[in-house]
Order: C-alpha cells, then structure tokens, then sequence
C-alpha cells in the first residue's frame, strides 16, 4: 500500500465542513480534480469521476463506493478493482482552536505499488494539497481558483 497524505487547519466548525464534503454537486464549486455522482450514504454505490491529465482535462469515471461515513468525523470512498488497483480517499475531521483539523488520505492499494515503486508521486501530493487548499479557500469565503498543471521536479511542464 501507497499512502499519500496531508493535514490542514480551517476557520470552520466541522458541521460545516462537513456539509460541503458531502454536499456531492457542490464539488465543482471547489475540487479542482473530482467530481461525485451518488447519494452520500455508508455502503452507497458512487460514481467517481477524476481529470486524469491536467493539460488536456481529460476525464475518467470509475464506480465507487462509500466505505465509512461517520457526521462531521470521517468521510472515506473506494474505487477500483480490490487487490489490483484499489483507490481509498478519506477525509477525517476533528476539533481544532482554529475550527477544524482536517486530514486528508488517499491510499493506492494492491498491485499498482509497483507502478509507484513503493512511494507516492510528487504530482499527487501537489495534487492533494491543491484541493485541500481550494476547499480551505471556499470555506474562508472565497472563491477558489481553477486547476493547473503541478511542476514536475520544481519545473515547469513543457506544453
């Protein structure tokens, strides 16, 4: 298993925090990469789509499920096909002076460890934390700003 993580503090009580995450038409509001189709239910079946590559936009679905759902504490869905590829994406809530600790999971589970070997991208870190940031930024009252390519390296992509 592939773990990529982050943690980030937001001016916001978790209930609310907690409505936006699973508030699934409002993500194009706010996520730069994903979109959910379905109903946020424990055990609902989900519709997972993801911008596959950042240059051309391209667009990917996969079905999901809703793994654990637990109000204004743990949110977490998984795609993918179990001991192959299996994506799990998870968000955990918690008080926290500011309003909420949010920390944010996705773990890339089976077979596709190779394809990594053994560590997670610095892509899909950016990635993350590029989400994380636009749902901050929602939650401050701000509109977030749209998605770019991340640097590769410290580099800029060539186009």
């Amino acid at each position: 298993m592939i773990a990529v993580e982050n943690e980030i503090a937001v001016a916001a009580p978790p209930a609310k925090v907690w409505r936006i995450l699973t508030d699934f038409p409002g993500y194009k509001t706010w996520h730069p990469f994903i979109r959910l189709t379905g109903e946020a239910k424990a055990g609902a079946e989900i519709d997972y789509e993801y911008t596959s590559d950042l240059r051309t936009g391209r667009k990917r679905h996969s079905p999901g499920k809703i793994t654990r759902l637990e109000r204004n504490v743990a949110f977490e869905w998984a795609m993918g096909i179990r001991h192959f590829f299996e994506q799990v994406e998870r968000y955990e809530l918690a008080p926290h002076p500011l309003g909420t600790r949010l920390h944010h999971r996705v773990e890339f589970r089976g077979m596709v460890g190779f394809l990594f070997r053994g560590r997670p991208s610095r892509a899909s870190h950016a990635r993350m934390c590029k989400a994380d940031d636009a749902l901050r930024t929602l939650l401050a009252g701000k509109k977030p700003s749209p998605a770019k390519p991340p640097a590769r390296n410290g580099r800029k992509q060539r186009r």
